[in-house]
């Protein structure tokens, strides 16, 4: 018999991981990095064209001083050699600017590690992805988990999904398992 937690996390599977999933492949087909930054930072649902929920919240003019910027400092990008290094670059570039948040930092990061073919290694946790992961009884250390800390049922996913598992199920389960409002993914 299954737990509530392996429910959640094969109704994350099943339902939420394809779309994650869908943003990840669409940056690995990029033909170069500039393509990439334009993504990543303003990402679009390729069927409506219209900002991912997070990028909403932004806006289009404070995306594209967001896009320039990295554009600008981000030239030797491709030489990183691992997706803390990503992040790194991206949060100090535009963590200071007015309305980007870690949230952002993150999803700009891990659209842009895709593209790299540069994945987190452990769980970067801010905002929603946080909040799930107290939820869950898990305590960060410097806004990340170590995979090898969790339990059974989310060691099967990889970090980045157990990131956006984290912000999906803050509130508690989805679909079968009970209600839950939104949704992140990255």
């Amino acid at each position: 018999m299954m737990n509530a937690l392996s429910r959640m996390v094969a109704e994350y599977v099943r339902l939420h991981r394809p779309r994650l999933e869908s943003i990840l492949q669409r940056m690995n087909e990029c033909r170069n990095i500039a393509d990439a930054l334009k993504l990543a930072v303003t990402y679009e649902d390729p069927d409506t064209g219209s900002l991912h929920s997070h990028q909403r919240r932004i806006g289009r003019k404070k995306l594209s001083r967001c896009e320039t910027a990295l554009r600008e400092a981000l030239v030797d990008l491709p030489s990183a050699t691992g997706f803390d290094q990503v992040y790194a670059r991206v949060n100090h570039v535009i963590s200071g600017m007015p309305g980007i948040g870690p949230l952002t930092v993150y999803d700009i990061s891990l659209r842009i590690g895709a593209f790299l073919k540069l994945y987190p290694q452990t769980v970067y946790l801010h905002t929603g992805a946080l909040e799930g992961a107290r939820k869950f009884g898990f305590v960060p250390v410097n806004g990340q988990l170590q995979k090898s800390v969790l339990t059974r049922e989310l060691q099967q996913l990889e970090p980045y999904e157990i990131e956006n598992f984290f912000c999906i199920y803050k509130r508690g389960a989805a679909s079968s398992c009970g209600p839950v409002k939104r949704m992140c993914s990255a």
